[in-house]
């Protein structure tokens, strides 16, 4: 690691966050070193040097506070920040949460862009985007109401690859079928 302070820029500042990570899960280990107080994961793993005074990050679009779905319904939200200056505006994070119901939220894997679509759950569900930059956080939370599936799924698509598979897409997840042919030898 490096870090690069300069003199005759006003004020000085730098934060540093380690934390040991499983690289199957991206999940932080417990233990040493411990969770910090004011923790609330700046985006993805590491965050670009700025002053914190200077950054100014603004909010352009946050999802809604609610949003009204059926199972299985697909659910996208969106939230943009930015912050004063191009190179600040580089550095904005977006970290997807999903809420655990008792309070507490944890990282969706792979959920760290402007944008998370997901489908939707069958019970009422809370999600959350934390935005970052440079010395500054924003955190916004959504509430998912469901209702129950009462639409048939549909095929999207179907195809083969190899003549003898055939794969359907449908519109929202469906249970699993595999039928089998048997092919009988000509004599």
């Amino acid at each position: 690691m490096e870090a690069f302070l300069k003199e005759g820029g006003g004020g000085d500042h730098m934060e540093v966050m380690l934390r040991a990570i499983d690289p199957n899960t991206l999940a932080a280990i417990t233990g040493v070193p411990a969770v910090s107080v004011n923790d609330i994961v700046p985006a993805d793993f590491f965050v670009a040097v700025g002053n914190p005074d200077r950054a100014g990050l603004a909010v352009a679009q946050f999802p809604p506070a609610n949003v009204n779905a059926a199972q299985n319904d697909t659910v996208t939200l969106k939230a943009y920040a930015y912050a004063a200056n191009f190179e600040l505006s580089q550095a904005t994070g977006y970290r997807w949460q999903i809420g655990n119901g008792v309070g507490g939220f944890a990282n969706i894997p792979g959920a760290v862009g402007p944008t998370y679509t997901f489908v939707a759950p069958a019970t009422d569900t809370q999600y959350r985007v934390v935005i970052s930059g440079p010395g500054t956080n924003a955190v916004y939370t959504t509430t998912v109401h469901s209702s129950p599936d009462t639409k048939a799924p549909f095929i999207l698509s179907a195809s083969s690859l190899n003549g003898t598979n055939l794969d359907v897409i449908f519109n929202e997840p469906v249970a699993t079928l595999v039928h089998g042919l048997v092919r009988r030898k000509s004599a």
